[in-house]
């Protein structure tokens, strides 16, 4: 009886709090009000990666995505495409005019998010005036869409037994990760070419904050995929900063991104995917998107709070998923391979945390947490005992994981296939592949049967 009036009333907590998030999600835009305008340079930009290869570039600034396979497809809201036939009612709708006052934008998002993001879209077209906003909730294979003006829990009906829809196309591109890529690119351009890839870039995060308001539309459905989205946003910035000297980055457009950013992070908090005694690679997705906002904003009066929380998780799921020879506990290779890599960049940022930060979390009241799960003592006692903030015994299964994907890697540098892959990756800075005449592509990807691929050659990735 007692077990069963716990889950009787954890369930009525839950809907007041849901209840109490959507109206706040719903009633006001201020909570992106908030100063945050200064970001750590905390990760060195790679200065020897090759980008020959980077062929993709050119595509993502004319903002055509290969999307999970869908080849490289124009995204936006006045493109035509050649779905796949879907089954019931389609949220698809043209705009043919972007008016440079933004009233557009009341067929993409809520009444109560159109004066802020009108004002985002008139700082876009004050960087470029050119520039053609990203469809953000599209299905590309299936022409499908999502709903911006709809919080994020309401997504899942809308495409609810619609044939060949894949919720997960949307998320993919959501993630943000080729704009990292793009910076490193314009490390290697001239400088003209630099400013306009930048530029790029900042307009990329601005129309993606512009239509997708915090909690509203599909791309807030999987916190995972937000917490990548933190990463691969806050390193580009990261980058950003270090190449450039336009003024581009000012404190008006920071305050923008790094509040967006904030606020994402509070969403991962308040829909954390974490199970007593299971967590995954999900879980770990979300612990390093608060970790990456903890570790960057440090004007943000709740950035100690996330950086403990992403210590001691980072920790605990090390221990808790990884075995002592180094090897992921969900059996599969890919997913190794991910929640590794997801440590390794853990760890790389955590390293290059200033010791005046981790010193002042000697200070912090781990009391105010109110989140699940709980902070405890151990990071204060970790970060005393440690020169390196993590571990020994993270570090050294750190190390034997990355010894396993040698290992398992084929001659020709290929990993082999064991157990469940979905390619995903958490930052993305090389892409592996080769060219192939178009028409030997659409004849192997039956998908590319209706693509209009306006170049001779494909480019076939190999993740």
């Amino acid at each position: 009886m007692g077990i069963l009036w716990k889950k009787v009333t954890n369930g009525v907590r839950w809907k007041i709090k849901t209840a109490k998030y959507q109206k706040h999600i719903l009633t006001t835009d201020k909570r992106l009000g908030t100063q945050i305008s200064k970001a750590m340079e905390m990760v060195p930009i790679p200065k020897n990666l090759d980008i020959t290869k980077r062929i993709y570039h050119n595509h993502w600034c004319q903002h055509s995505f290969d999307v999970l396979g869908s080849g490289p497809i124009e995204i936006g809201y006045n493109k035509s495409y050649s779905p796949t036939k879907v089954a019931g009612e389609q949220l698809r709708f043209t705009i043919n005019e972007f008016d440079n006052d933004g009233n557009w934008l009341s067929h993409v998002v809520h009444s109560s998010h159109l004066t802020y993001s009108k004002l985002i879209w008139k700082k876009i077209i004050s960087i470029n005036p050119k520039y053609a906003p990203i469809d953000w909730q599209l299905d590309v294979k299936s022409g499908f869409r999502w709903n911006s003006k709809l919080w994020y829990k309401a997504q899942g009906s809308l495409s609810k037994n619609k044939k060949g829809v894949d919720i997960k196309i949307p998320w993919e591109l959501s993630r943000l990760q080729h704009l990292p890529s793009l910076v490193l690119v314009a490390q290697k351009s001239t400088d003209e070419e630099r400013i306009a890839l930048i530029s790029e870039v900042v307009c990329q995060i601005l129309d993606f904050i512009m239509a997708n308001p915090i909690g509203m539309g599909v791309n807030f459905n999987c916190p995972m995929d937000i917490g990548i989205r933190n990463a691969n946003v806050l390193l580009a910035l990261d980058w950003c900063d270090q190449i450039d000297n336009t003024g581009l980055l000012n404190e008006d457009v920071k305050s923008i991104l790094y509040s967006y950013i904030s606020a994402s992070t509070t969403h991962i908090l308040e829909n954390i995917e974490y199970r007593e005694g299971l967590t995954s690679n999900h879980y770990l997705g979300n612990v390093l998107g608060v970790l990456y906002a903890g570790a960057y904003l440090n004007d943000d009066p709740k950035a100690d709070h996330w950086l403990y929380f992403g210590i001691q998780e980072i920790e605990s799921c090390m221990q808790r998923q990884f075995f002592d020879d180094g090897t992921n506990f969900e059996g599969s290779t890919s997913y190794h391979r991910l929640s590794a890599e997801m440590m390794a960049w853990a760890s790389l940022l955590l390293v290059q945390t200033p010791s005046t930060r981790l010193k002042s979390l000697q200070e912090l009241n781990i009391k105010d947490w109110e989140y699940t799960p709980r902070l405890t003592k151990s990071v204060k006692r970790q970060v005393n005992s440690s020169k390196y903030v993590l571990s020994d015994s993270f570090w050294t299964k750190l190390v034997r994981s990355a010894k396993f994907c040698e290992v398992i890697a084929k001659p020709n540098g290929d990993a082999c296939q064991f157990g469940d892959n979905d390619s995903g990756r958490f930052t993305k800075l090389t892409m592996f592949g080769s060219q192939m005449p178009t028409k030997q592509a659409k004849g192997k990807y039956a998908n590319l049967h209706n693509v209009e691929i306006t170049s001779d050659a494909y480019f076939d990735e190999n993740s």
